[in-house]
């Protein structure tokens, strides 16, 4: 009997972790990450700037928008450890939706 276990990690969770690393590399390159004023004119989710000038793009943008390395670590961390097990019992597309709809929750509920 084979004594190695391995660690399966589906498809949505791979998905999201690469899409997040490529995002924060990109911004952390262009000298955009962890600027407030950029953030929340390019993406975050700041409730009066989105009223103010008619945008709704950020409730897709957001959940991969890191500050600093901290941020984007301890998310990725989060997402793999526990995102696997609820992604297994719910399949790839219903976890992506439920992981955007819990940003857009907590990030909406912060603006206010």
């Amino acid at each position: 009997m084979d004594s190695e276990q391995t660690i399966k990690i589906d498809k949505g969770c791979i998905i999201l972790a690469v899409a997040n690393i490529v995002i924060f590399l990109f911004m952390y390159v262009t000298k955009t990450a962890g600027d407030t004023e950029f953030m929340a004119t390019h993406g975050a989710v700041y409730i009066p700037y989105m009223i103010e000038r008619g945008v709704w793009y950020p409730i897709f943008t957001a959940m991969f928008l890191h500050f600093d390395i901290e941020h984007l670590v301890n998310n990725m961390v989060m997402l793999v450890a526990v995102g696997r097990y609820v992604e297994k019992d719910m399949g790839t597309v219903r976890f992506i939706l439920a992981c955007w709809g819990r940003m857009n929750r907590e990030k909406i509920w912060i603006s206010l």
